[in-house]
């Protein structure tokens, strides 16, 4: 027995399909996924990531019918590219994505697309870590208020020789956000976190 198309009154408002697929290159090794070079890694680790997601038939009941219309189902498509390098506490990464976004009837088309670079140094090794950060989003290249950017500089307090599972981070951002017809909106942002991971 398989499992009916869901109606459009059950919780679950998609009966498309969501399809991922992603390649990672490392030729010296495992990269990892955590971030920074905590253990001032010896070898030269570097890593090139290509994603992409296809989300077919999202449904956003605009109009509160319960039916489902062209206009109110999305396809939607995202592509991916990432890079990262570690070693001797450096640790260096980046990404880029762009999202393409069509309801099915073709009259709404909504192209986007954000990226980031990072850059950390472990200065005691498995202790203490500086760290920088810019990135920016555009959600929509059509329209004007939505472009969002941020720069950060943190530093990061690891505890106990348990990396990222046990750590204190601080850092300052200084985010600027884009509003129509007139002067951008900046703001200064100052955190300190604890994590703890068990």
């Amino acid at each position: 027995d398989g499992q009916a198309t869901p109606h459009p009154a059950d919780a679950n408002k998609n009966d498309g399909h969501l399809y991922v697929a992603r390649v990672s290159f490392n030729p010296n090794g495992d990269f990892g996924l955590a971030e920074s070079d905590i253990k001032k890694t010896s070898d030269h680790l570097w890593t090139i990531d290509l994603a992409y997601m296809w989300n077919d038939d999202l449904w956003t009941d605009a109009n509160s019918d319960l039916k489902e219309q062209a206009a109110e189902l999305t396809d939607q498509a995202t592509l991916a590219f990432g890079f990262g390098y570690r070693h001797a506490g450096v640790y260096f990464a980046g990404e880029y994505y762009m999202r393409s976004t069509e309801t099915e009837d073709g009259v709404t088309d909504t192209d986007g697309d954000g990226w980031y670079l990072g850059l950390g140094y472990t200065f005691v090794k498995d202790k203490w870590e500086i760290a920088a950060r810019y990135s920016e989003v555009d959600p929509d290249e059509d329209l004007e208020g939505d472009f969002k950017s941020e720069w950060t500089l943190g530093l990061n307090r690891y505890l106990h020789g348990l990396g990222h599972n046990l750590k204190i981070h601080t850092d300052v951002s200084w985010l600027q956000e884009e509003l129509v017809g007139g002067d951008d909106l900046w703001d200064l942002r100052l955190r300190t976190q604890f994590q703890v991971v068990y």
